[in-house]
């Protein structure tokens, strides 16, 4: 896909990248695909970021599917706690 690594590079910026990093990336993506489509990806990151933090915040519990998908990752990265909707009382 055109522009496919910068785009990749672009996400992972968004999440691990310092500002130096982001703004190199984001150069990268307006160069091979221009503003518009860096202005999109800028856009489809935040809603997945907001997503996230709303899901997480509210306990919201994963699907049975993505639970068995992400065992191992999650044990790997000591991710492997319960929503609050899983806890004791919970809703």
């Amino acid at each position: 896909m055109p522009g496919g690594e910068e785009l990749l590079r672009f996400v992972e910026a968004v999440d691990h990248g310092g500002q130096d990093v982001l703004k190199a990336t984001r150069d990268a993506v307006i160069e091979a695909l221009g503003v518009e489509v860096m202005v999109d990806a800028a856009a489809v990151a935040a809603v997945f970021q907001m997503m996230n933090r709303v899901a997480n915040a509210t306990g919201t519990p994963l699907d049975d599917g993505i639970v068995d998908l992400t065992a191992s990752v999650r044990t790997e990265l000591e991710l492997d706690y319960l929503s609050a909707t899983d806890q004791p009382g919970g809703h």
